[in-house]
């Protein structure tokens, strides 16, 4: 950019640590700094920040600035949004990135109505030319992509979707500096207090920052199925969500819904139970690693975006599983740290029997999909696979050679076509 101070990133903590959807921005950020030869700078906004501030270090930027106050210490517009004025203040950005979360779009709208800047909206991608910042957005949607610009020189905000960059890897740099920044409340500035905070249930795992997973949709029939949803999500670590009906018919909360009215993921796995995939939903699970389909009807959408579809009753599939993964000295558990994969990996598909089908082809990103082999045994996945259907019978093990990850940018229009159940 243009702009000698460039971009200047909110970030987001949660318990004194860097939010999954914060991390993101920093990819963005260092590459529009870059581009325009600028300054990256972030801002931290709470009451214990040591440790975000480490972590941002390692993330990349040329200075942290730290917005510490007894206020700040719970997320409120009036409070995070002084924080963030007094960041701009001291480095006069031409650019503020925030997560495009209920807070940092809240706050992104709040402050660019308030300084009556520009304000660019749940961006996908953001690049920078001497004609603008410009922003790719999702419309009508998810079915289009636009492109919307900003006018260079003056103050933007943008608030990026969750998923839409891949988070740097931590690394160690040179000592980065760090300013303390006086926010300077007045009396009753900020209008709303918060006198509590309840976690919501659904899982061992946030949806925003969990490696695996398990979606249930309508095909569950009733709200009293989605026990086997909590089950399966608690069983290999993971986080639950649900389609949009689902919340719109009343059985679960809406916290946990996924999709373009909900929130965007993208775990390692990803498992859908009884989803359909329609478009709204799609656009909230693209950015997911593996992705595994269970349904009953071989036409079903969601299968044209799966690395495995199997075609079958998921009350007769998902029970076995259940039962089989409760058999397992040591469930499997996935971490985004947990390496690479082997060249070739095994699928192990216990306790379906002629129930389904098992089929896919090379859909994972790399390396960020990948999983070891050794964490592959006895469960149903597999980062990559071959591109025609497997059919493979309880207890047996089927060898699959994974394709070249440069296939990744050719994602097919349908995976190898699962068969009916036998």
């Amino acid at each position: 950019m243009n702009h000698p101070n460039g971009v200047l990133i909110a970030v987001e903590t949660i318990d004194g640590e860097i939010r999954q959807a914060s991390r993101e921005l920093f990819a963005v950020g260092q590459s529009l700094a870059s581009t325009g030869g600028g300054s990256l700078v972030a801002v931290i906004i709470g009451s214990a920040t040591g440790e975000a501030e480490r972590d941002a270090a390692a993330l990349g930027v040329d200075r942290i600035l730290v917005a510490r106050a007894p206020e700040l210490a719970r997320f409120t517009v009036d409070g995070y949004a002084r924080a963030i004025e007094a960041a701009i203040a001291a480095i006069q950005p031409e650019l503020v990135l925030l997560a495009g979360t209920t807070a940092g779009r809240d706050i992104a709208a709040f402050l660019a109505g308030r300084h009556r800047a520009a304000h660019l909206a749940d961006c996908l991608q953001i690049e920078c030319s001497d004609a603008g910042i410009v922003a790719t957005r999702a419309v009508h949607r998810g079915k289009f992509l636009t492109r919307v610009r900003a006018p260079r020189g003056r103050l933007t905000f943008a608030t990026v979707r969750p998923t839409a960059y891949l988070a740097p890897e931590p690394s160690a740099r040179e000592a980065v500096p760090i300013e303390s920044l006086d926010p300077r409340f007045e009396a009753r500035e900020i209008q709303i207090t918060i006198t509590g905070q309840h976690l919501a249930g659904g899982g061992p795992s946030s949806l925003d920052t969990a490696d695996v997973v398990v979606v249930g949709g309508r095909g569950l029939g009733d709200a009293g199925n989605f026990h086997l949803i909590e089950e399966l999500a608690a069983l290999l670590g993971g986080a639950v969500g649900v389609t949009g009906p689902v919340t719109d018919l009343g059985w679960r909360p809406g916290h946990e819904r996924v999709g373009q009215t909900g929130q965007s993921i993208a775990p390692r796995l990803y498992i859908g139970v009884g989803v359909s995939g329609a478009v709204q939903h799609l656009a909230g699970m693209r950015g997911s690693g593996t992705v595994i389909a269970i349904n009953q009807d071989p036409e079903a959408p969601i299968f044209n975006v799966a690395d495995f579809g199997i075609v079958g009753d998921l009350f007769e599939i998902v029970p076995r599983l259940i039962e089989h993964l409760r058999r397992e000295p040591h469930p499997p558990r996935y971490s985004r740290s947990s390496g690479t994969a082997t060249s070739e990996a095994e699928l192990v598909v216990a306790g379906f029997g002629p129930v389904g089908t098992v089929s896919g082809r090379c859909q994972g990103q790399w390396p960020r999909t990948s999983i070891p082999s050794s964490r592959l045994r006895n469960v149903l996945i597999k980062t990559i696979t071959a591109s025609t259907p497997t059919e493979v019978k309880v207890g047996e093990t089927a060898t699959v050679r994974m394709i070249s990850p440069a296939t990744r940018n050719s994602r097919p229009s349908r995976i190898a076509r699962p068969s009916h159940c036998r």
